[in-house]
């Protein structure tokens, strides 16, 4: 059984830590596949974006909800956008493409984050797709869970993201 805030507010914040300490946490395997294994460029990113998403898929087992993912669409592109440009030594060199690029991208990812927000009925609410697959063993779960849920959601938005 876990503690989870029953109020919208409580559980909004659950998922600010839950994304913040995701990101911070990949950052820190980034820069350790970059100088461990000398692992460079996109690779690095698919990379940490795969380890960010089994975070995500394993907090959403502890608590029950595969639904903590669902943010994954609108916060990631950003963070991905914005270390891409770090990455390459770009931040200060931005053109006016750049500018616009990133800022549609941010207005999209706030866009899709607030309305996300505004309807997620808190860690208590399951969408009835979830519960059809959870209902189909737990085997069948676990698998749908991890690639249908989690990865194929993940290879989606980093392709999407892909200069």
């Amino acid at each position: 059984m876990t503690i989870l805030p029953k109020s919208k507010l409580g559980a909004i914040l659950v998922l600010v830590f839950i994304y913040i300490a995701t990101i911070s946490l990949s950052i820190f395997f980034f820069k350790f596949i970059t100088l461990k294994f000398e692992l460079k460029g996109l690779n690095a990113f698919f990379s940490a974006d795969i380890f960010a998403t089994l975070l995500l898929w394993l907090i959403g087992v502890v608590v029950g909800n595969p639904c903590v993912f669902d943010l994954q669409w609108s916060i990631i592109p950003p963070v991905f956008l914005f270390s891409f440009y770090l990455y390459n030594g770009r931040v200060n060199k931005l053109e006016i493409e750049d500018i616009w690029f990133i800022g549609t991208v941010l207005f999209w990812a706030v866009r899709l984050t607030f309305n996300c927000l505004v309807n997620w009925g808190g860690f208590d609410h399951i969408d009835w797709r979830i519960i059809n697959f959870k209902n189909k063993g737990a085997l069948a779960w676990f698998f749908i869970n991890l690639t249908s849920i989690h990865l194929i959601p993940t290879l989606i938005t980093f392709t999407s993201m892909l200069p």
